[in-house]
């Protein structure tokens, strides 16, 4: 167990510096570009999304989660992954370019024709990698991968800087996608020392395949579901609107989801380890929860009382209104770590078929949801976010408590005294907030300051225990 926990916690630690200099960078860049291009530049690449991220479902086609769950994997295995990848990717492209005038059409937008088949490219960059940042992740090699990364980002995001600044408008967004994936495949190829050779099994492949399909479908219902908002929103009520909920969402990305998707690499291959140990299983699961919601639930409360203190230092008055946005994103998000280690677990424990019939589930019943929040507007849309992630904790935690005896009530025991001491910071931050009459920056330095200082006070007092065992996790296994 504690060799378990101490790669979780060097991996998870890795993922967090990988998140927060990439990532952290990312939302830099983004700030400095709502400063050179408009909201419906932003809202045409929100537009485009779905394609993108459902193509690169096809091009996974769910065989990396098969690899990196697989207790050995022979040369074979890896070449069969690697050709398949090759394939799909061709055909996901092909799709991509004969629908590109379709989706044109659909959202009255003529420029995204061309923009979908270039960034399209990226799919071939992405096939060539996908076995080289899996093998990296077995070996538990998230520093090689934060190199990549972060190398990616910064290449790319000047490159768009340079080229927004000379008036290429959308098209500078549109670069930095094919760029960072370009700059960040080539360091994963250099970084690792496998290599192809000419090897394929039908045996191998559909062996992986069984398992690592359902995860896809589950992964192209969630993305489509996600996707629908920009989609409705674009159709419904205009680019610039896309735009304020994109720039919302991508800045709520880098906390809660985010934190908890790097928790999450860190942990599954470390906890496949442990597939049949249920019990161990759980107390550790128990720990990640534990110390994600630790340091989510601080920085949540943080978006909300900050936002609009955010917007008016780094944004001028086109991108106010996303301000509100964010706030509803970031309360939003503050479940996705629960729902995204249910998810790990099933998978972890080999029942993607769970995951895929209770994503069914669960997107059916917020479609539902969305349709009846449409007269409402973008505030309603979002506020039936946040009624369907709390509802589908439900759902989500049953099978949890039936294969490893880790429910609802148990969750919510162990993240509660973090979300309350969170609350009552971000409350007192807020008064103190509305009671000073100072600049808008140094009232965000002040309220930054106040909210980790009370954070830390009532978090000592709340959850000393808590508090205690997480630090003494954190060093052990630091």
């Amino acid at each position: 167990m504690n060799g378990i926990g101490a790669k979780i916690g060097s991996g998870t630690a890795w993922n967090l510096m990988n998140l927060f200099l990439s990532r952290g960078a990312s939302i830099v860049f983004t700030l400095l570009l709502t400063r050179l291009l408009e909201p419906e530049a932003f809202g045409v690449i929100a537009m485009m999304s779905v394609f993108f991220e459902l193509a690169n479902m096809v091009v996974n086609a769910g065989l990396r989660q098969a690899l990196i769950r697989s207790s050995t994997v022979s040369e074979t295995d890896l070449c069969t992954v690697f050709f398949s990848n090759i394939l799909f990717s061709s055909v996901a492209y092909l799709v991509l370019y004969f629908i590109a005038p379709a989706a044109a059409d659909f959202y009255g937008q003529p420029l995204l024709e061309d923009l979908i088949r270039v960034a399209g490219l990226v799919l071939f960059v992405s096939s060539l990698t996908i076995v080289q940042d899996t093998l990296l992740r077995r070996q538990m090699r998230f520093r090689s991968i934060m190199h990549a990364s972060v190398a990616g980002t910064l290449g790319s995001g000047a490159l768009a800087l340079i080229l927004a600044y000379e008036g290429f408008g959308v098209w500078s967004l549109v670069i930095q996608m094919v760029t960072a994936q370009v700059i960040s495949g080539t360091i994963i190829w250099l970084q690792g020392s496998w290599r192809p050779s000419w090897k394929f099994s039908t045996d191998s492949f559909w062996r992986m395949f069984r398992f690592g399909y359902k995860l896809v479908l589950e992964s192209a219902i969630d993305v489509l579901y996600r996707n629908s908002f920009f989609v409705v929103i674009g159709k419904l009520f205009s680019a610039e609107l896309v735009g304020l909920y994109f720039l919302a969402n991508r800045i709520n990305q880098l906390v809660a989801p985010h934190i908890a998707e790097a928790v999450s690499q860190a942990s599954f291959p470390a906890l496949s380890t442990l597939q049949d140990k249920p019990d161990d299983m759980r107390e550790m699961y128990r720990q990640v929860i534990s110390i994600t919601m630790f340091i989510v639930a601080p920085l949540t409360a943080g978006l909300v009382v900050l936002s609009p203190l955010i917007f008016d230092v780094f944004l001028d008055a086109r991108w106010r209104q996303s301000a509100v946005f964010l706030q509803l994103f970031s309360l939003i998000g503050l479940s996705y770590p629960l729902h995204l280690m249910n998810y790990n677990i099933l998978a972890v424990k080999g029942r993607s078929d769970l995951v895929l019939w209770l994503g069914i589930a669960r997107k059916s019943v917020n479609v539902v949801i969305l349709i009846l929040c449409i007269p409402y507007g973008v505030y309603g849309i979002l506020i039936g976010q946040l009624l369907a992630s709390i509802l589908a904790l439900g759902p989500n935690t049953y099978y949890s408590a039936r294969i490893i005896g880790y429910g609802l009530y148990a969750q919510i025991s162990d993240v509660i005294r973090p979300l309350i001491s969170a609350s009552i910071s971000g409350i007192l931050a807020k008064i103190l907030i509305v009671l000073v009459h100072l600049s808008p920056v140094t009232t965000l330095i002040m309220g930054v300051v106040s909210l980790i200082f009370f954070y830390f006070v009532i978090a000592r007092l709340i959850c000393a225990q808590d508090f205690m065992a997480i630090k003494k996790y954190l060093i052990h296994n630091g």
